[in-house]
């Protein structure tokens, strides 16, 4: 194959994969905007709110500067701004940051924190989508790190030979 051809190729698949990112992020937003809003109570996954992570969470100083520091890939920061968000009752808020860390920066508690919240989003298994997508966050956190997950995955798939590549989820045709 020559060069000429290769660059092609690799100029495709950049598209190709630009397209499913787009794509994901129409899904996501189209999903975490559709979810109907449930009572805290029958939220399993709730914390109850901490009162001094609410009023962490009500400083907007920390928060932006944390948030800021977020979109330059801090790991740490992105840490913190969980925490105050998840112990203030924001979880599901959070999202934005979590999908944000995953797609730039390859962060891999961030594809966890995306399967997790998108995990506990959905209500039931008729949003196809939605499933895909919460498939799709599963998987890239095992690839980036298998030994986390690999009880999860193996349980959804059964046999380690049956676990697909995440790239396979999201297919656009």
């Amino acid at each position: 194959m020559s060069k000429e051809n290769r660059k092609k190729m690799k100029e495709k698949r950049l598209k190709i994969d630009s397209i499913r990112i787009i794509i994901l992020n129409i899904v996501i937003l189209l999903s975490i905007v559709s979810c109907k809003k449930t009572n805290k109570k029958e939220d399993e996954f709730s914390i109850s709110p901490n009162e001094s992570f609410i009023e962490k969470f009500g400083n907007t100083n920390l928060t932006n500067s944390l948030k800021s520091r977020i979109h330059k890939g801090d790991t740490i920061a992105y840490g913190n701004l969980k925490e105050i968000y998840y112990l203030s009752g924001y979880k599901k808020e959070f999202f934005f940051y979590s999908y944000y860390m995953a797609k730039n920066f390859k962060y891999i508690d961030a594809y966890e924190d995306c399967f997790s919240n998108l995990k506990h989003t959905k209500n039931d298994n008729s949003d196809a989508v939605l499933n895909k997508s919460t498939e799709y966050f599963l998987l890239k956190a095992y690839e980036k790190n298998p030994k986390s997950l690999e009880h999860l995955v193996t349980e959804f798939y059964g046999e380690k030979e049956n676990i697909p590549k995440s790239d396979s989820i999201l297919v656009i045709k």
